[in-house]
């Protein structure tokens, strides 16, 4: 459930254009190339970490 939160959370930051930033700094910092696929990718795999310290800790 976590991570259609984390996903939920990554399409309302992408209406205020908040995208564009996490695009564009890991091009930057990190030299690699992201998509929009990349970028839900990313709020898929943050969910999944939530939900495994979650069921770590009940």
């Amino acid at each position: 459930m976590i991570v259609i939160y984390c996903l939920l959370f990554g399409w309302i930051l992408s209406l205020f254009n908040f995208h564009h930033l996490i695009i564009d700094g890991t091009a930057e910092w990190f030299n690699l190339s992201l998509s929009m696929s990349g970028y839900y990718f990313l709020w898929v795999m943050v969910g999944l970490i939530f939900s495994i310290i979650k069921a770590i800790k009940d």
